[in-house]
This record gives structure tokens, sequence and C-alpha cells, in this order.
């Protein structure tokens, strides 16, 4: 799927520059959440430590023990053998290319912050440790970790919009839209540096990590947090602007979607969606108003295969998925499988 030299590129050079190629649409919001990230050094240092931070307690009894005698003394508890194993694995795995697990990863370390700091400096003979130490001691990761605290929930919900088996194309784009205009929102509003301040305040919840936000470290939390933005803003739009619209056009061939010859909508119903296909497909002028001629026309069929829907069809998703008889509900993958071995 390379731009320049995948086999897509290629085919669309060679063959058919009218091709249509769509590339995993969850990968492809995990490359451009990367490319955001790579543009910002420290960022990319950040999310990698939570993959550093599984490691370091990832089958350690010693490591764990201290992770879990802090908390018990942090929060004054007192736990069964089998609550000191689940605290114990408490520390969540992260994967760069899966941003459901980075956020589950960021927001753990966003609540447990406190606890990780204390443990770090109880083990100050492991040089991993003071390693550690050293990079979760600071305001400045504390700002960004917060940062993605508030940032990445958005990704992640766009990332299981993606992966449902039921995803319409014609709702990708305006997924996008929502998710960008969430994060514009979360930019102006910077609720998450004021979340930070008031948590690091004497009375608040991180008051005795010692740590401080200065005005002018509380500047620098709000430029990367501008940056950090823009730059997903720019990347998710560069990844998603090749074919995405042109697949999204094709909703206007869904007969439920057409409105009724009454309504003030009907007439411009598809016009601009028709112009985007007609301009893919074709290169002509002539041919392009050809194609606008003829959907005016068909936008009439369409009105009338509308009484001809069959009913299941009408049903939402679940209705229809609850009515399928067993076989129908396997997974596809599944189904080619079990032809397969037949």
């Amino acid at each position: 799927m390379g731009k320049n030299t995948g086999e897509a590129a290629r085919l669309k050079r060679s063959t058919n520059p009218r091709m249509i190629s769509i590339h995993c649409i969850c990968q492809r919001l995990a490359l451009a959440c990367a490319d955001s990230t790579d543009e910002i050094a420290y960022l990319k240092g950040v999310e990698d430590l939570p993959i550093t931070c599984w490691k370091f307690f990832d089958n350690s009894p010693k490591r764990s023990a201290a992770y879990i005698k802090t908390q018990q003394e942090l929060h004054a508890l007192s736990l069964s053998e089998s609550a000191r194993k689940a605290v114990g694995k408490k520390i969540k795995k992260a994967t760069r290319t899966r941003w459901l697990s980075i956020n589950g990863a960021i927001s753990g370390i966003y609540q447990d912050h406190l606890t990780l700091l204390l443990t770090f400096r109880s083990l100050e003979r492991d040089p991993t440790a003071v390693g550690l130490l050293r990079k979760f001691d600071t305001v400045k990761f504390l700002g960004t970790v917060y940062m993605l605290h508030s940032v990445l929930p958005s990704l992640a919900s766009l990332s299981r919009t993606f992966q449902k088996g039921n995803v319409h194309y014609a709702s990708i784009t305006s997924s996008i839209e929502y998710t960008l205009d969430t994060l514009d929102g979360l930019a102006r509003k910077k609720e998450c540096i004021a979340t930070l301040k008031a948590d690091v305040a004497p009375t608040g919840r991180l008051a005795l990590s010692g740590l401080e936000l200065s005005p002018f470290q509380e500047q620098q939390m709000e430029n990367q947090l501008t940056k950090y933005i823009k730059a997903l803003t720019t990347d998710v739009n560069n990844r998603f602007e090749d074919d995405v619209p042109v697949v999204s056009a094709f909703q206007i061939f869904d007969p439920k979607s057409v409105p009724l010859r009454t309504d003030s909508d009907f007439a411009e119903y598809g016009k601009k969606e028709c112009n985007t296909l007609a301009t893919h497909f074709f290169s002509t002028p002539e041919d392009q108003r050809e194609v606008m001629d003829e959907w005016g026309k068909f936008k009439y069929e369409l009105l009338k295969w509308q009484t001809q829907i069959p009913e299941l069809l009408l049903k939402t998703n679940r209705d229809a998925s609850a009515a399928a008889p067993a076989e129908q509900k396997r997974h596809p993958r599944n189904l080619i499988r079990e032809t397969l071995t037949e």
C-alpha cells in the first residue's frame, strides 16, 4: 500500500488511473497517529514508556511486590492474595500500532502515576527503576500523559467505530470529521492543563509527588497540545484524502436515503456526491455532464424502489442479526475456512 511504489499505486499508473484502492481503515488511522507522534520527538518517547514500564514489572515478582506494597501504603489497603495478583497485573501492555492498547496503557499511567513514581523511588538500587524515575519525575512527562489521556480516547473511539464488522463506508468521513472537531475543542478548552494544575496542588491527588506546574511549563504544555492536535488533524486528513471521498459518495445510491419528491431537498439530493463520482471516473466535461443528467433521472427510480425494499432490510442491524440463522452469524473468515476444509 505504499503511496509511490505500492501495488495499488503501480496499478493506477500502469493499468487504470480510475481504480479505487481501500487501505485497512483501522491501520490507516494507526499510521496517521504514528505520523503525528513521530513529528514530536519527546511525545514519541513518552508513548514508548508504557511498553518499557510493562516489561519492567512483567515476570518480576520483586518489582511487582514493591508496586503492590506502595499501593497498600498509599491507599491504606489490606489486599487478599487474589487481589494482590490482580493489582500486580494492573500495568497494561501497549503496542504502537494498536491505539486501543496505547489508550489503555496511558490511562493506567494517568491513574497510577503517583504509585509508579513512589515505587521507582523505593527501588533506588535498580538501574532500570532509576532510569524510569528520571523520566516519570518531571512535570513535562506528567503534562504529556495528561495531554494524551485527553486526546487518545477520541482516537480510540474512532478506531472502535472502524473495527465494527458492519461499518458503512458512508459513515467514515462523518466519523473522522466528528473526531477532528472534538480534538479541536480539546485544543481550545485546554481542560487537561487545568486538571493537571488542580492535581499537583497541595490538596490535589498528586500532592505527594512534589511536582509543581510553573507558568513557563504551563505555556510549554499548551504549545505542545496545540502542535500535537494540529499534526493529528493534518496526518489524519492526509491518510484518508485519496479514495475515501469517492467511496463515501456511493451512499447516494441507497434508496432509503432519497427524500420524497415533495421534500425541498429532493432536487439537490446527491448532486455533490454524483459530481465527485463523475469527476473521478470520467475525464471529459461532456461525459461528466452526461453522468449528472443520468443521476437526475435515476433519483426517481431510487424513489420508486423505496416501496420495494424487503421489510428485513428496513430493520436495524441488531434486529436483522438476531433474526439471522446461526450460520449467517459466523464471521466470513470462518465460513471460508470451513468451506476450504470441507
